[in-house]
């Protein structure tokens, strides 16, 4: 894979004067064009004709000459006719080549330009500073058509590739936190640019800051953030620090869910690395639909496209939406904290449907205390970790269900055939008579019935209707999986692992190496299929060990239950508008020349903007943090001793158990509508031609939900946490002995 497809510059060329009426809007056009050398054309790739209109997305129209100009970065996403994605990473500067006219005096104005690298990587902080580079490169051949090989630019933009392929040393795949020493080309004037700093090296260390000379600078390959090659160099800051976390639960349960889903900010860097991280929270899945961090507002009918969708809008564009028939759109706004369509706590809420949302909600909720900008990298791995234990509790156990295809011969696997031939001529046209037609079809309906029960590829197959069945006790889980069946989603996702099978599950993959540690655990085999040695050994200890510590902790879960309902009253909560909060909090401030329309982070209070609280509804924990924090001896946990039995309990082996929580929407009334009209609709023009989305809103009011807590058992969070903090792995005498006095001291209170 090529490190990018093309360079260029896109100017907006100024209109002409012809005619007395107003002149006509510019012509948006490309300049100093490159492409790296050795690079082989793809026919359906994207090409720079296609790209020239997301670098302006609000249109021609929009592009106007001004006096100061603030430098803005951002990116958009282009998908090929093969499925192929190709990220722009863009920086809007003033155009140098823009003359005034004769005799014109005072403050001139010029255009704007925006210089783009197509890349198949996603590696917005690369390819940001090296268009800075870039930027003060190209002056001299500023006005080209195309960049002639031996200019200044073309000849450090060639380099790149050069020295990513010495960084790789001939393996294929591009090597993540490798560091590039790219040379830079004598120009006219010295380069002069910040240095880059390392993505997950602590401020101040040694060798955060990476080098820069007068004949070279230093860029760093971004680095694996746990999520996947393709997922390195996004940031999830870039999307938790905009959402609260009851949002953030939303939102994933409407990715799963595959909804049609509008993420809303003013600036489009702020909306565009949004939904970059969107799709990186879906990781191991991956968003398989239409799929446009900065929508132009050229092409806004992919909006009423009937088919489910991850877009990305500048606000300015919501007015001119108005008409646009938007039916069941999950919407966010970024510029305001807590505000989305469908409401948060209405019927239609996604949370609902998505199991283990409360203690994905706190897992949010703890994580977002730590980030520290919308663009640090530092918390990304750690809540990558957390998610990944989430998916890891949804279809971690899929290896259970894979088996060899008994139908398929390894000669029809070696041609390329990996259906049976039954489900093969089911597939295919039927002759025949009317009544042979009619048996055929039916035949047909019914192989095809079992297909999807069974998906199979590269001679294994995936019992899909055992894999729902196993969780017949955990009806939440069961629920969301029947409807979750069904998508592209994790079509592509069985699929893939047909495949690794297929392969003797050789692979580095973050989340699959958990899955193997899992499969383990429970004595997963897949027939022709060795399983990893690097757990071997360790299911029966280990399994025991949590058993008892299980039933330890069952024991004494009244005097638990007590001493954690005490800690979670004690909390101090804030009550805005009638409604009672708590947790992380993120104050809103007007741009100015310190904050540059950033959210300012209060130190005293950390508002999740919750319908209603925890503690106050539900009689539970209101503050993870805080509860955390309690039973760590008033010592909150850092970012590294953060982990995920903290917040769902031990990974239990027996898929039958019962959840531990259950949350039940309110129920809706034949008035309610479908959607109401939120914030988003009223800036939008609400009206009934948007259809459903921002009809009026019932006047009936519905009860908040209720959360159930059965005895605390083995996969409790809180006898998870008390398991971890109060128990802890040190092996002192005087330590057990003090721990077994503050246990006793718990029953008392």
């Amino acid at each position: 894979m090529s490190l990018f497809e093309a360079f260029f510059v896109a100017r907006a060329t100024p209109p002409g004067q012809g005619g007395s009426g107003a002149p006509p809007p510019p012509r948006l056009a490309p300049f100093c064009r490159f492409a790296p050398p050795g690079l082989r054309a793809n026919g359906g790739a994207p090409t720079v004709e296609n790209a020239v209109g997301f670098c302006f997305p609000l249109g021609a129209d929009s592009v106007k000459p001004s006096t100061y100009l603030v430098t803005a970065e951002f990116t958009f996403t282009l998908t090929g006719g093969d499925g192929g994605r190709l990220h722009g990473v863009c920086r809007r500067t003033h155009d140098p080549t823009f003359r005034p006219a004769a005799g014109e005096r005072g403050t001139v104005k010029r255009w704007p330009q925006v210089l783009c690298i197509l890349s198949p990587h996603c590696w917005q902080p690369f390819f940001s500073k090296a268009l800075e580079v870039v930027e003060q490169l190209l002056a001299p051949h500023a006005g080209c058509e195309a960049l002639p090989p031996d200019a200044p630019a073309a000849l450090f933009l060639a380099s790149l590739p050069a020295q990513l392929a010495v960084a790789a040393a001939g393996r294929p795949e591009a090597p993540l936190g490798a560091v590039l020493r790219v040379p830079l080309p004598l120009s006219g004037a010295p380069v002069v640019v910040d240095r880059m700093r390392r993505a997950l090296a602590p401020p101040g260390k040694a060798g955060a800051q990476l080098g820069l000379s007068a004949d070279a600078i230093e860029l760093e390959v971004p680095p694996d953030l746990g999520n996947g090659a393709t997922n390195s160099g996004i940031s999830l800051a870039r999307l938790l620090w905009f959402l609260t976390p009851r949002q953030a639960v939303t939102l994933v349960a409407s990715l799963l869910l595959e909804r049609r889903i509008i993420l809303v900010a003013r600036d489009a860097d702020t909306v565009s690395a949004a939904v970059h991280a969107a799709n990186a929270l879906l990781y191991p899945f991956s968003w398989q639909h239409i799929y446009l961090p900065l929508l132009p507002l050229a092409l806004k009918d992919y909006l009423a496209a009937p088919m489910p969708y991850l877009v990305g809008i500048q606000a300015d564009c919501l007015p001119l939406l108005r008409g646009t028939p938007l039916e069941e759109v999950v919407m966010f706004d970024l510029d305001c904290l807590g505000s989305c369509t469908p409401e948060l706590g209405s019927p239609t809420d996604d949370y609902w449907q998505l199991p283990f949302a409360r203690e994905l909600e706190d897992v949010f909720e703890v994580v977002r205390d730590h980030i520290q900008s919308p663009t640090e990298f530092d918390s990304t791995p750690k809540c990558t970790e957390l998610l990944q234990d989430f998916f890891l509790r949804l279809v971690g156990s899929y290896r259970k269900y894979v088996r060899r295809d008994d139908e398929i011969t390894p000669a029809a696997l070696a041609l390329g055939i990996d259906r049976p031939p039954a489900a093969a001529a089911a597939m295919s046209p039927a002759g025949g008579s009317a009544a042979g037609s009619r048996a055929s079809s039916t035949n047909g309906r019914e192989e095809r019935a079992v297909e999807e029960e069974t998906p199979r590829a590269h001679g294994f197959v995936f019992d899909q209707a055992a894999f729902i069945a196993a969780h017949r006790r955990k009806a939440k889980v069961a629920a969301f999986l029947q409807q979750f069946r069904n998508s592209q989603m994790l079509e592509v996702f069985i699929t893939e692992r047909l495949k690794l099978a297929s392969e003797g599950f050789a692979t580095n993959d973050r989340f699959e190496l958990k899955v193997a540690e899992r499969s383990v655990r429970q004595g997963v085999r897949i027939a022709g299929v060795p399983l990893p040695n690097a757990v071997a050994g360790s299911k029966g200890r280990l399994g025991n060990l949590l058993r008892k510590a299980g039933a330890a902790v069952k024991q004494g879960g009244g005097a638990l239950v007590a001493s954690i309902k005490q800690a979670g009253a004690s909390q101090q909560e804030e009550v805005v508008a009638g409604r009672a909060v708590s947790g992380p909090a993120l104050v809103r401030v007007s741009p100015n020349a310190h904050t540059l329309g950033l959210a300012r982070r209060s130190a005293s209070s950390f508002s999740s903007s919750r319908t209603h609280s925890r503690s106050s509804s539900f009689n539970n924990l209101s503050r993870p943090s805080a509860n955390l924090a309690a039973m760590n001896g008033g010592v909150q946990p850092s970012l590294e001793q953060l982990r995920p039995d903290m917040f769902f309990g031990a990974d239990s082996d027996d898929e039958s158990v019962a959840s531990d929580a259950s949350l039940e929407p309110p129920r809706p009334t034949t008035s309610q509508a479908r959607n109401s009209a939120g914030p988003l609709g009223a800036a939008m023009g609400a009206s009934p031609s948007f259809g459903a989305l921002f009809q009026a809103p019932s006047s009936g009011a519905y009860s908040p939900p209720v959360l159930s807590l059965p005895p605390l058992g083995v996969g409790s969070r809180a006898a998870a946490v008390w398991l971890a903090l109060a128990v802890g792995n040190s092996s002192s005498t005087a330590a057990q002995q003090q721990r077994s006095r503050d246990i006793q001291r718990l029953g008392h209170i």
